[in-house]
């Protein structure tokens, strides 16, 4: 048994919406982050997130959004976390879900980042 016959490479997908539709986990496992979009568009598809602590991972999985672990992690407490998380109980999960939800919605939204590429671009007063 080799790695295709476990896992499915797919390639460039132009609609990933299926993927957050089956899944139930999304695990960033990363020693090194900044702000993955994978993360924000699970949160937005209504999947629990687990990532190591790095980056803007905390920020955004804080507040019982998602699940934090150390970036040293070894992959026996990885597995074991990966376990706690999958026998949450269905009011655990969903009010988790929503939390990410409305964090995404709230600090990501497209108007909240015109805004911002507008303040980085525009500056009120330029020195010349």
């Amino acid at each position: 048994m080799d790695i295709h016959d476990r896992v499915n490479f797919t390639g460039y997908q132009k609609d990933v919406t299926q993927f957050y539709q089956d899944a139930d986990l999304l695990i960033i496992s990363s020693s090194n982050e900044g702000c993955p979009l994978v993360a924000l568009e699970a949160m937005a598809h209504g999947v629990l997130v687990l990532s190591t602590n790095v980056g803007y991972m905390p920020t955004l999985l804080n507040n019982n959004r998602g699940f934090l672990v150390d970036a040293n992690i070894a992959v026996p407490e990885l597995s074991k976390k990966i376990k706690e998380v999958a026998v949450l109980n269905h009011r655990q999960r969903n009010q988790m879900i929503s939390k990410a939800r409305f964090f995404v919605y709230e600090n990501h939204n497209l108007d909240r980042n015109i805004e911002f590429f507008k303040s980085l671009t525009y500056s009120k007063s330029i020195n010349v």
